[in-house]
């Protein structure tokens, strides 16, 4: 798969993350969806964007995963934790690709 439809890929699942998980604070961010996928998009096109992207993502974890430890029946918090996982290891996957890209290795 091209480096840019991987890009676009995760742009998106992290746009829909973010305006799953708290659709206030992503209005507050963003006028509409487009500026947030392009600014997102950018943020994945660089090293300190990346760490950015995936410290966001274990913030969250680490929030869901100390409610989840309280409830475990709760059915929201377990699905935004198995979602969290996920696009935190598809970005770690794309980061450790950037790596390998720049240094050839």
């Amino acid at each position: 798969m091209k480096i840019e439809k991987i890009q676009k890929n995760l742009a998106q699942r992290i746009l829909d993350y973010e305006k799953d998980v708290d659709y206030y604070e992503f209005k507050d961010n963003y006028s509409n969806d487009e500026e947030a996928f392009n600014d997102i998009l950018e943020t994945l096109r660089n090293s300190d964007g990346i760490e950015y992207i995936l410290t966001y993502l274990n913030n969250d974890i680490e929030h869901y995963q100390s409610i989840y430890d309280v409830d475990k029946n709760d059915a929201y918090v377990n699905e935004v934790l198995k979602n969290a996982r996920s696009i935190y290891d598809e970005v770690k996957k794309y980061q450790d690709g950037m790596i390998k890209m720049e240094y050839g290795r």
